[in-house]
């Protein structure tokens, strides 16, 4: 155990409670391969990447890490995506496609995409383009997650109307003249 990680006589503090057990857990999952990777316990780093990311959200993440059956442990940035998507975020690839088609499917989609430019997004190749986008989306997923919050200009965000329920007389004489026009008798399958 590293001289930072020797328990002292001082209860700990939440946030360090919090790191304890996202360590023990990681390593019980890990093992070995965990400990030679991040150390014994966290240094900071990922007390403070993760400080923003609430209890529940970070069980999830947990759980989805778990579920992975990946051998390997997840990096700081792999381990705040998994966050991201455990609170709603939409992955880079969704985030990508979105924002080149000026989707807005959450904030950090458009704050992302206007931290690469909007205009580029929509005009150059991907392969120059989503390297790019997948730094600032990692980026602002990151600030997001540590409570940062952005917001898309009401000039464009999209509204859906749910549209209104047809009437059950309208929606008969739709279907009949439908039936008609295609040759179909009432009653034929």
């Amino acid at each position: 155990m590293s001289a930072s990680c020797v328990p002292t006589a001082q209860p700990l503090q939440a946030g360090d409670r919090r790191m304890a057990n996202l360590w023990i857990r990681l390593t019980k999952q890990f093992g070995a391969r965990w400990a030679s990777q991040y150390g014994d316990c966290d240094d900071g780093t990922w007390a403070s990447a993760l400080s923003g990311v609430d209890s529940q959200t970070l069980g999830q993440a947990l759980g989805r890490v778990a579920l992975s059956g990946s051998e390997f442990p997840p990096s700081l940035p792999e381990f705040l995506a998994i966050c991201g998507r455990a609170s709603g975020l939409p992955d880079a690839g969704t985030a990508y496609a979105n924002a080149c088609h000026n989707r807005w499917s959450h904030a950090v989609v458009y704050e992302a995409a206007k931290r690469v430019g909007i205009y580029e997004l929509r005009t150059r190749a991907e392969r120059d383009m989503m390297p790019k986008f997948r730094e600032h989306y990692g980026a602002v997923c990151a600030c997001w997650m540590a409570g940062e919050r952005f917001s898309v200009p009401e000039a464009l965000r999209v509204t859906r109307q749910k549209p209104a329920p047809c009437r059950p007389e309208v929606a008969a004489a739709h279907m009949a003249q439908l039936r008609q026009a295609l040759g179909v008798q009432e009653g034929a399958a």
